[in-house]
């Protein structure tokens, strides 16, 4: 053989070896896909939100609003009725819908209104990016299009002016939730600050989201500021967030303080004036319960197979584990790539013995 016949042989073998390394990826993956569920989302049975809960920390005459909540138009689990429904036996007398970037189910929300007179439903859009998630409470549509992954400042001040035109109150979500995330962890994405996002004309922020979110920081400086940033009244409100209720449960409620003759008839309006003159007051409990929902979910489904492929399921969450950047799915590829030589060169040790 000559040595452009050797090359090519060799690039042969390197080719079978990418193809084999792209196949062995792609059937791990799907092994995953199929058997462990992961991103499958289960329908939720209408009977599994049958029942009431009402923690007993709660005022008995308080007006309790969900600031915060996803169906299935973003990566929610539950129809816009069932959403509604959790809400109601959650003990909540009003929510707001925020879909991510979208207000795809706002209009059949909003058509429930009538049925379901004991909740009030308040349309909503998470804006949602890399960097800041920011609730727009009380508009029906967002006519601009979706954000980029990683606004600018000024694009974000640009997004809350755009959103207080169309009448809408800013919420800023889950900050210590937001930082937390990998990008922001490693720098690639900085959140804005508390003071930049009021400078931007934000006029509350959560500060507990789902069932372990708090944010005590940003209490301590409302505290500081008297719950006001130059001349605005500024609230501190709470969301569930809720996405899978199979998984997740309310630790938190937002109490209205409505004037004398607000409770009477409670509107969209009345609850935008009520955050806008920071008139809410917060409710917590973090103690650890299962939902009602858990019942209706099954764990133990493909229990065995699942232990029957373990080495494959393991394979793919270590991958999504650690291969959260670019630069590291990078490194995953290159390796791949590198782990020819050794493996090469082991076969031909074989083949001269």
């Amino acid at each position: 053989m000559t040595m452009m016949d050797d090359i090519g042989h060799e690039l042969l073998m390197f080719f079978i070896w990418f193809v084999s390394m792209v196949a062995f990826v792609a059937f791990h993956y799907l092994i995953y896909i199929l058997v462990s569920g992961s991103g499958k989302k289960v329908p939720v049975p209408d009977e599994a939100l049958e029942y009431t809960y009402k923690p007993e920390f709660l005022p008995k005459d308080g007006y309790f609003i969900d600031l915060h909540s996803h169906t299935l138009a973003s990566d929610g689990w539950m129809t816009p009725e069932q959403n509604v429904k959790w809400h109601i036996a959650n003990n909540y007398q009003a929510f707001v819908l925020t879909d991510h970037n979208t207000c795809k189910n706002v209009k059949e929300s909003l058509a429930l209104q009538a049925k379901y007179p004991q909740v009030l439903i308040i349309p909503g859009y998470e804006w949602t990016t890399g960097r800041l998630h920011l609730n727009f409470i009380g508009i029906e549509d967002w006519p601009y299009p979706a954000p980029p992954d990683n606004p600018t400042d000024v694009e974000c001040e640009d997004a809350i002016k755009k959103a207080k035109a169309l009448g809408a109150v800013v919420l800023v979500d889950h900050v210590t939730w937001t930082m937390d995330q990998p990008r922001l962890r490693s720098g690639e994405l900085v959140h804005p600050t508390r003071e930049q996002l009021l400078d931007w004309g934000a006029d509350g922020f959560e500060i507990n989201n789902e069932m372990y979110w708090h944010d005590p920081l940003t209490l301590l400086k409302l505290d500081e500021w008297h719950h006001e940033w130059k001349g605005r009244k500024i609230f501190a409100g709470t969301g569930t967030d809720i996405h899978n209720p199979f998984k997740s449960w309310p630790t938190a409620w937002t109490q209205l303080l409505l004037e004398p003759g607000e409770r009477e008839h409670v509107t969209i309006d009345t609850v935008k004036a009520a955050l806008l003159q920071g008139r809410t007051k917060t409710w917590q409990n973090h103690d650890y319960r299962q939902p009602p929902e858990a019942k209706f979910w099954r764990p133990g489904q493909n229990r065995k197979l699942k232990a029957a492929l373990a080495p494959f399921l393991g394979t793919v969450e270590g991958a999504r584990l650690v291969a959260v950047s670019k630069k590291e799915i990078a490194s995953y590829v290159a390796w791949l790539l590198i782990a020819y030589v050794p493996v090469r060169l082991l076969f031909l040790i074989f083949a001269l013995i």
